[in-house]
């Protein structure tokens, strides 16, 4: 299981970001991408280095404000004005100024109402770029209703972190162990939450399987998926002016629905972290155990190709397979999630965890030929 970061960093960084956050609703029609010049350095010095970046205009309030987006903000615009994803990217390192003549005709010609997501905070930053029917689940809401029933029942936090996409959180019960059959592996059960304000997932639970022996966290099946979608026009704010722009308030509609939602959630948690359903995760790593690779390198070339690994990952998979020296469908699946340890990215680690219960799942011809 990749370390990731203190759970003292998460609580500060998801307060921080908290009393920073704008979300505003506009018409396309008010919104402006233009560019401006930003310089890495002293300004005064001659050799300073500069780039021009894009932002986003519009009026709030009758005053004209900008945010620069994110390389994420970004790509959801070209994704919903129809420019390709590829030459996105590159009008953004190299023509930002036609990346911005792009975007503003599509954002008249096809106007709608869409919703931005800020943070005002000293960089003024775009960060998502949104449909008007999004329903916000922040960070903040994970901390104040998940961690304090974490606690309650006596879940230990193993790993957590914020990435530019998402909060992750994984934690494991001591009092629930398994010993994996044939092997001897002690495991414990516990669960992983995820969540994204800026439109990159919803908001979900999963099941996982901690292996002490070699740290290894194990994705499976999921208990909880709450997807950012509310009802259309249900913000209470009126028609929109097709050249201002609106800033959104949570109101007492939203946190009723809101408190309703997060109490089923917890009582969720309470009712699917249960024994019967963790021996059965076990039976089945049980099973893997049983199952022999007869050409590893074949398995893994396979593998790499159905779940969409780069070479270096296939190369630090089979290394870990080679290294275990346990060549079987279970060796396979630490392998992948021993390999989820070393990734500077905690994303893509929590993606081999995940793809770890995915090799659980395949059939034992997915291993061998007979």
């Amino acid at each position: 299981m990749i370390k990731g970061m203190e759970l003292k960093e998460v609580a500060a960084r998801i307060l921080r970001d908290q009393a920073h956050k704008r979300d505003y609703l506009a018409d396309t029609k008010a919104l402006r991408m233009d560019t401006r010049t930003v310089v890495h350095g002293n300004p005064l010095d001659a050799d300073a280095k500069r780039s021009v970046v894009p932002v986003i205009r519009f009026n709030l309030n009758k005053e004209e404000v900008q945010f620069e987006p994110t390389r994420l903000c970004v790509g959801q615009i070209a994704d919903r004005v129809g420019i390709p994803q590829k030459y996105a990217s590159l009008l953004i390192d190299q023509a930002p100024e036609l990346l911005a003549t792009n975007v503003n005709h599509w954002f008249n010609a096809n106007p709608e109402k869409r919703m931005l997501r800020t943070l005002r905070n000293g960089t003024d930053e775009a960060r998502a770029f949104l449909s008007d029917r999004y329903r916000p689940l922040d960070n903040a809401d994970i901390a104040n209703r998940i961690l304090p029933q974490l606690e309650e029942m006596e879940l230990e936090i193993k790993s957590c972190a914020v990435t530019d996409t998402r909060l992750y959180i994984q934690a494991v019960s001591p009092k629930m162990m398994a010993e994996v059959p044939k092997v001897g592996d002690q495991v414990q059960a516990g669960i992983i939450i995820s969540n994204s304000e800026v439109g990159c997932g919803s908001l979900s639970m999963n099941h996982l399987v901690y292996t002490l022996r070699c740290t290894n966290g194990m994705v499976s099946e999921k208990i909880v998926k709450q997807n950012h979608v509310g009802r259309k026009g249900t913000g209470g704010f009126g028609d929109l002016l097709d050249n201002e722009a609106q800033e959104l308030f949570s109101d007492a509609t939203r946190q009723a629905v809101d408190t309703a939602f997060w109490m089923k959630v917890q009582d969720l948690m309470k009712h699917t972290l249960s024994r019967e359903r963790f021996d059965a995760i076990v039976k089945g790593l049980g099973r893997t155990t049983e199952v022999e690779i007869d050409e590893p390198l074949e398995v893994v070339e396979v593998l790499q190709e159905r779940l969409g690994w780069a070479d270096t990952e296939k190369k630090d998979v089979l290394n870990h397979l080679i290294k275990g020296g346990d060549l079987t469908q279970y060796g396979m699946l630490n392998a992948v999630t021993w390999t989820a340890q070393d990734f500077p990215s905690y994303d893509r680690a929590v993606e081999f965890e995940k793809m770890g219960g995915m090799i659980m799942l395949l059939p034992a011809t997915d291993f061998a030929k007979n």
